[in-house]
């Protein structure tokens, strides 16, 4: 898959933050994203992509009926 990446999350200074949610993302495309640590060696080698399709949240469900009780 071709592509170039972008960090959506710089955490260098934010050591106690463990999840990042991106914004921003158009529905029905695919985003790849791979993580990467940091410690005072350095930057760890990028992760295998994971790959996410961004969804619309879901709209317009009927209201539940209980159809019968026995």
């Amino acid at each position: 898959m071709a592509g170039d990446y972008s960090v959506a999350y710089d955490g260098t200074n934010f050591p106690n933050v463990h999840k990042y949610m991106v914004s921003g993302l158009t529905t029905a495309l695919s985003y790849r994203f791979t993580v990467q640590a940091i410690n005072f060696n350095g930057y760890s080698e990028a992760s295998d992509p994971a790959q996410f399709t961004a969804c619309a949240s879901p709209s317009l469900f009927a209201v539940p009926t209980m159809p019968a009780v026995t």
